[in-house]
């Protein structure tokens, strides 16, 4: 059985010394628990351990939850968002950190207009050469930003970014430091949501102020039981 108070615990253990290390605030540093394939029960516990933020890849699965934790906890989008639900998502969440990419922007801009609401929304930056991830390549996020921004029903706070698989943690600095200097060139104030379980100290290191969380707090993912 997984420990979620537990788990939770050890994360914020984690969070806080890397802050402690980086100089920064831990306070400032957003704790988004990636819940997905995950059942309510498990969101449920978190939520009364003192969860707040939480990210899904599925777009039904996530709704659900969002729907029924509403007015308990803010909802992300965290993954590759197709075409044909794009809508779903603008209604539910109240962020998608997975923007990779300006048709999607232009379609999400017309759903949440469509519905008349504002949505938060993050670039998704893409380094490394694996064809499965989604982005924006760097030399791309200028324009990128330029663009987005003009879109009047998206709310445009920072960047995202999934760095390659790697064997050793310490091998995503480079990226992790690459993405603050972009943010910093793009944002006054800019989210940068990098890190995840394996590699979360080094991200807060390099300048992250958000990280996403899944393995850690709720133990390995069952991808039998996802909801696309």
């Amino acid at each position: 059985m997984v420990d979620v108070k537990g788990n939770l615990a050890r994360v914020r253990e984690r969070i806080a010394a890397a802050a402690k290390r980086a100089g920064v605030d831990a306070g400032g540093i957003t704790l988004v628990a990636v819940s997905k394939t995950k059942p309510a029960s498990m969101v449920r516990e978190a939520i009364g351990a003192g969860a707040s933020v939480f990210g899904e890849n599925y777009v039904q699965e996530g709704v659900v939850k969002a729907e029924e934790f509403q007015d308990l906890a803010e909802w992300h989008f965290i993954g590759h968002l197709q075409r044909n639900k794009v809508r779903l998502v603008a209604e539910r969440f109240d962020m998608v950190e997975s923007v990779d990419s300006l048709a999607l922007a232009s379609r999400l801009d017309a759903a949440c207009g469509a519905i008349g609401r504002r949505l938060d929304v993050l670039m998704q930056i893409h380094y490394g050469l694996e064809e499965s991830k989604h982005g924006f390549y760097p030399e791309e996020a200028g324009e990128a930003f330029d663009r987005i921004s003009e879109l009047p029903n998206l709310k445009l706070r920072g960047l995202m970014t999934i760095p390659p698989l790697v064997g050793d943690p310490e091998e995503n600095r480079r990226y992790f430091a690459d993405m603050r200097e972009l943010g910093i060139r793009l944002f006054e104030d800019p989210v940068l949501s990098m890190g995840m379980t394996s590699d979360l100290e080094i991200a807060i290191e390099e300048g992250s102020n958000m990280v996403r969380i899944g393995t850690a707090i709720f133990g390995e993912r069952d991808y039998s039981k996802r909801t696309l």
